[in-house]
């Protein structure tokens, strides 16, 4: 059965994921910009667009699923 704790915890770590999430897509956008400014060619740039959809999938499958799960785990926990 469901906990008033265990749904708090999963919130929390929705948003814990979500924060996660920005800071680290902040992060690559900067990497993008300097790659960007090195001016690769159009393949170093297809790959590296193929690498980054791929990283992105599993980052919002992290923060979507892995947080909120362990954030219900630790209210389940706590309660």
């Amino acid at each position: 059965m469901l906990s008033d704790a265990g749904l708090a915890g999963a919130l929390i770590g929705l948003a814990v994921g979500a924060l996660n999430r920005w800071i680290i897509l902040r992060m690559v956008q900067q990497y993008v910009q300097a790659v960007d400014d090195a001016s690769p060619t159009d393949e170093e740039r297809a790959t590296f667009a193929a690498r980054t959809r791929r990283f992105r999938r599993f980052l919002v499958a992290k923060s979507l699923v892995v947080f909120p799960i362990v954030g219900y785990a630790l209210g389940e926990a706590i309660d």
